[in-house]
C-alpha cells in the first residue's frame, strides 16, 4: 500500500492523523474480533478489498444489476432508463446510450451512484461508466393530415362516419 505522504501529502497534516485513527480502529476491531493477529496484516487485507475485485461479468449480469439500480431508484421520472441500452467496451468501460441530451441531463445525477453500483455489485473495481447519446433512437415522428387523423379515428370508431354523413358534415383537408 503506497505511503500516506505519497497520496494524502496535499491534504494535510490533519487528513493524515485521522486516516491514521481510522485505520488503528478499524485494526483494532478486526484484531479483537479475531480476524487478523497483528497491525500488519491489515495492510494486504486492505489491498485485497480495493485491488483485487476484478470479477468478470457478462452482459445479462450488466443488465440485471441495471435494472436493479433502476428499481432502487423509486423515481417515476426516471423509469425510461430501463429501456436503455448498455454497451461494454474494453477496459470494463461501459456505456449507458440515451436517446436525447435531455434524457442524459437527467440521469447526469445518478452517475456516480450507478457506478459505486455497478463496482459493488459486480465486483468489479475496474468498471468506468460513461453515459452517451445517440439521436437515431428517437423515433420519427410523422405530423398527420386532417384527413388522416379523422381516418385514423374512424377506424377506431367506425360509427364516426356514419354520424359524418348524417349530419352532412364536410371535412376541410
Amino acid at each position: 500500500m503506497p505511503s500516506i505522504a505519497k497520496t494524502g501529502g496535499m491534504f494535510g497534516k490533519k487528513t493524515e492523523d485521522l486516516f491514521l485513527q481510522k485505520k488503528e480502529q478499524i485494526a483494532e476491531k478486526l484484531k479483537s474480533d479475531n480476524i487478523i493477529t497483528k497491525i500488519d496484516d491489515l495492510e494486504p487485507s486492505i489491498e485485497n478489498v480495493v485491488e483485487n475485485q476484478n470479477e468478470t461479468y457478462t452482459e445479462t449480469d450488466l443488465n440485471n444489476v441495471w435494472i436493479a439500480f433502476i428499481a432502487q431508484l423509486d423515481k417515476a421520472s426516471l423509469s425510461f432508463m430501463k429501456e436503455r441500452k448498455l454497451v461494454i467496451h474494453e477496459n470494463d468501460k461501459i456505456s449507458v446510450v440515451f436517446a436525447s441530451n435531455h434524457e442524459r441531463t437527467l440521469c447526469e445525477d445518478q452517475r456516480l451512484n450507478a457506478l459505486q453500483f455497478f463496482r459493488i455489485n459486480l465486483k468489479n473495481t475496474q468498471i468506468n461508466l460513461d453515459f452517451e447519446v445517440d439521436n437515431t433512437l428517437i423515433p420519427e415522428t410523422k405530423s398527420l393530415s386532417v384527413e388522416d387523423k379523422f381516418n385514423k379515428m374512424v377506424e377506431q370508431n367506425p360509427d364516426l362516419a356514419t354520424l359524418r354523413q348524417l349530419l352532412e358534415l364536410e371535412i376541410e383537408y
